[in-house]
């Protein structure tokens, strides 16, 4: 690839990938234009700072220890991760991390890519919430002799209240 053409690469990777590059301890030593969009910091604020400084408290430690166990065998690491903006909002991103490896075969830091899955997440939230919502209701029949055909004679409640939450309108006749 001629000079020309890897500026080129370099300016639409700065651009449209949430990238980071760290040293071996995870210190920041280069954040692309959109990692910085997205975390709200600037570069100057995150160059020389621990990747830990966009880490959200609901991210589970499990996740990152399986991620250096990974990452230290010189294996990629790819999983979902919520991350902390300066604002304090919190985003999901897809994140893809490498060992970058020297000519000797030693790891002298990490390289990640990472895509915006905010919406997907929010989706999959939503979903579990309407499942969990539908799992508290039953639905039944008022009467096994109640013409099904003519009227909609179903009522629902609460499993665990007990009470009557709609009743089809067909019914206060």
């Amino acid at each position: 690839m001629n000079k020309l053409g890897l500026d080129n690469y370099e300016a639409l990777v700065d651009e449209y990938v949430i990238a980071s590059i760290t040293d071996v301890n995870g210190i920041i030593t280069h954040a692309s234009n959109l990692f910085c969009k997205m975390t709200g910091f600037s570069k100057e604020e995150l160059v020389g700072n621990s990747h830990n400084i966009i880490r959200h408290v609901d991210m589970e430690s499990k996740v990152f220890k399986d991620m250096w166990n990974t990452l230290l065998s010189g294996k990629a690491w790819r999983g979902d991760i919520k991350n902390l903006a300066k604002n304090g909002n919190y985003y999901w991103v897809d994140s893809i991390i490498s060992p970058i490896i020297n000519e000797s075969g030693n790891t002298i830091g990490y390289k990640s890519f990472r895509f915006d899955i905010t919406y997907k997440k929010e989706l999959e939230l939503k979903t579990q919430e309407a499942q969990a919502l539908s799992d508290t209701i039953e639905t039944f029949l008022l009467d096994e002799n109640f013409d099904t055909k003519e009227f909609q004679n179903i009522v629902r409640r609460r499993k665990d209240e007990n009470k009557i939450q709609y009743i089809a309108p067909e019914l206060w006749e």
